[in-house]
């Protein structure tokens, strides 16, 4: 089935769907980006994406202020894509050029095949590929979240979320 998280609708307000903790690493406790491998999330914006931040993704503060470890696409106003690694509160934002439409899903997915090269996809087709600033440290939560950005409740559908993680070995940066 699909999942609908809605914003109230003050400007400002966000929902999130989430989950972290020892559901996700029994060893680490949450995930840490040196051992994630891949991500897969199916999704859509019902009405606008005009007035709507989202982002989809594993990080320590999802669609927050106060991330420090994240793996991520996020979009704002309307905007296009980006995708978006930061390390240790130091990040590295790349434009996909990728701008969604209202009521069509998309699948945004990104493996992480060399430790330390994130590869972003969105619908199958290679976006973006960072190798700056990806996280070995706990990205905390894998979730998707959605803040409206104008008095009007915003929407996301949620069709499928998916994630691997597995020891991708020691990290040289």
């Amino acid at each position: 089935g699909v999942i609908r998280i809605t914003t109230q609708a003050t400007s400002g307000e966000g929902a999130r769907i989430y989950r972290g903790g020892h559901l996700l690493d029994s060893s680490f406790g949450t995930i840490r980006g040196d051992r994630i491998y891949s991500f897969e999330a199916v999704v859509r914006v019902p009405t606008t994406t005009a007035n709507v931040f989202f982002a989809i993704g594993m990080a320590d503060d999802l669609a927050g202020s106060g991330i420090n470890n994240a793996i991520e696409f996020y979009a704002s106003a309307g905007g296009s894509v980006h995708a978006y690694c930061e390390a240790g509160t130091v990040p590295t934002h790349t434009d996909t050029g990728f701008t969604p439409v209202a009521n069509e899903w998309n699948v945004y997915s990104f493996i992480q095949e060399a430790s330390g090269t994130i590869d972003f996809y969105i619908d199958d087709v290679l976006e973006a590929t960072i190798s700056t600033n990806v996280p070995d440290a706990e990205t905390g939560v894998i979730g998707i979240g959605i803040v409206t950005q104008t008095a009007g409740a915003r929407s996301i559908d949620i069709d499928y979320i998916a994630f691997e993680s597995r020891d991708l070995g020691a990290r040289t940066s």
